[in-house]
């Protein structure tokens, strides 16, 4: 308390004080000043009106006001806690954790949760400073406060990102880089830079294959690295992996002869030669499906040439066998039952089902 006068004195009400009587005590006297209300602090819901500045950098300090938020437990920045204190009972004062991001700050007291109507911008960080990549190939950025983002500036020409994410940015090199530098922009500002050294275009070498599905391709030339697709034909291939020199894929179910598109960091390339994949068997109809063992019975298809043919664990006699027809008998010594009619070439395999009855 302060005294004023004989008639005045200013007393300060602790945080923990309650609500009762008030009495002035000195060492002659003990009386009562009446009863004091304490009105409770933090039980109303809580507002946030303003926040300042708007646009920061992470480790900077907010400036939060509104009402009922003296009482705040937590308060966060993009969902991320942040170290706070108390200003006032309509008031406090937040640093921005190093990590932060763009977002809405948060205010949670016991009487309510408080979310700010505007969102604290911060510039996009960049954690690479240098990468590469060739015309019409993609690059990717990597940082923190990125998800925002709105162009990426190569030696003075915006490129709109092409995605984006918190941690990472992507773009297409345009058919006109240069090596040199850049830099990202957000609403908070731009990010530190980054060097950026144009590679040469990739180029696929030659060459003279016959493939089937499944089979696992590796194919040479230069400027191969940072592979992200390989089509043959039309049809992506599976399990990438690439050096500088080399690019290896699996021949993926459903592709056909024809040529190869490799896109990877340098850019992208279709090969001068045809990759042929030779076509699996393939069963159109087979009849009978059931019958006694002994039976003959017709395959039609495509790609049947040289098949070796099974039912069940027993191989089958055949009295024909064209790239179209396959004709055999079921083969003695099988008991009553369903069996797997297998036809394998040097293609590949397929199969139906026979009754023996």
């Amino acid at each position: 308390f302060r005294f004023v006068s004989d008639q005045l004195l200013v007393v300060t009400v602790p945080t923990n004080a309650s609500s009762g009587v008030l009495r002035l005590i000195s060492s002659s006297q003990n009386v009562s000043a009446g009863t004091l209300t304490v009105a409770s602090r933090g039980t109303a819901a809580p507002t946030i009106t303003v926040v300042e500045p708007y646009v920061v950098s992470p480790g900077a300090v907010l400036r939060v006001q509104g009402s009922n938020i003296g009482a705040a437990s937590v308060v966060r920045i993009a969902g991320l806690d942040a170290v706070f204190s108390v200003t006032g009972r309509n008031a406090l004062s937040l640093t921005l954790p190093l990590n932060a991001n763009n977002g809405k700050v948060t205010v949670i007291t016991p009487g309510g949760t408080a979310t700010s109507s505007g969102t604290v911008t911060m510039p996009p960080r960049l954690q690479t400073t240098s990468t590469e990549g060739g015309r019409g190939g993609t690059v990717v950025l990597l940082g923190e406060n990125l998800a925002d983002v709105t162009s990426v500036s190569l030696n003075g020409v915006s490129i709109t990102p092409s995605a984006k994410a918190l941690t990472s940015v992507s773009f297409v090199v345009p058919s006109n880089a240069v090596s040199g530098s850049g830099f990202v922009t957000g609403p908070g500002g731009v990010s530190s830079t980054f060097t950026f050294t144009l590679l040469p275009p990739p180029v696929l070498n030659a060459f003279s294959l016959s493939v089937k599905v499944g089979d696992t391709v590796t194919l040479s030339g230069s400027n191969l690295q940072g592979v992200t697709n390989v089509l043959i034909g039309t049809v992506a291939a599976t399990s990438l992996s690439s050096t500088s020199t080399t690019v290896t894929f699996v021949v993926p179910t459903g592709a056909k002869t024809g040529t190869v598109t490799f896109t990877g960091a340098a850019g992208t390339v279709v090969s001068s030669s045809t990759l042929t994949v030779l076509a699996p068997p393939v069963i159109t109809g087979m009849t009978p499906t059931s019958g006694k063992t002994g039976t003959t019975v017709t395959i039609t298809g495509t790609g049947l040439t040289g098949a070796t043919v099974t039912v069940g664990t027993k191989t089958a006699t055949k009295s024909t066998n064209t790239a179209t027809q396959i004709k055999f008998k079921i083969p003695s010594g099988l008991a009553k039952g369903t069996y797997t009619v297998k036809v394998v070439t040097a293609n590949g395999e397929t199969t139906r089902t026979f009754k023996v009855t």
